[in-house]
């Protein structure tokens, strides 16, 4: 008798436990279907990323074609290796900056619209402005009407205003902006 109660209890512990065994199966189960899915959801996610980051990659090549190919920038290029005689006068004149901005406006709206929210001078957006057409420090300073060094100090204005650290190059940084 004591040993027919022992295998009853036996028995109704195992019918317990199968029944416990059984949940924790179908919530694996569940689990693993969705661990499935979200594997499958960060696949598509990486797949996404990628063709974002393609095609972020096209337009900044784009955007240099067509900057490089303008009318503007060879006006400028040419400006920038001329010797000036008359050092006080400007190299650029106001009407010029105009058409130069409505260019960026046109080919970088976004950093157009990143530049005037960080309230920068107007030095420091020809600055930024003339660093797309991709110049050397010399050629800025020469359209600038500035000394080379003070190019650079207006760079470090410029990199603090819009809070960018480390050492990425200037033009990197800039193409790179996000409006705020």
């Amino acid at each position: 008798m004591k040993q027919q109660e022992e295998i009853n209890d036996l028995n109704q512990n195992i019918y317990q436990l199968s029944v416990k065994l059984c949940g924790k199966e179908k919530k694996i189960k569940l689990q693993e279907n969705s661990l499935h899915l979200a594997k499958e959801e960060l696949v598509s996610y990486e797949s996404t990323k990628k063709e974002v980051e393609d095609l972020r990659y096209r337009l900044i090549n784009l955007r240099e074609i067509k900057i490089q190919n303008s009318s503007l920038t060879q006006k400028i290029k040419r400006m920038s290796q001329t010797v000036w005689s008359k050092a006080s006068q400007a190299v650029i004149d106001e009407k010029m900056w105009i058409d130069i901005e409505v260019l960026m406006v046109e080919i970088y709206p976004d950093i157009v619209k990143a530049l005037r929210d960080a309230d920068l001078s107007f030095s420091e957006m020809h600055l930024c402005f003339l660093t797309l057409f991709k110049l050397d420090t010399k050629a800025m300073s020469t359209l600038l009407n500035i000394i080379p060094t003070s190019v650079d100090k207006t760079r470090l204005r410029v990199r603090k205003k819009l809070h960018w650290e480390g050492k990425q190059d200037f033009y990197e940084s800039l193409i790179h902006i996000k409006p705020v």
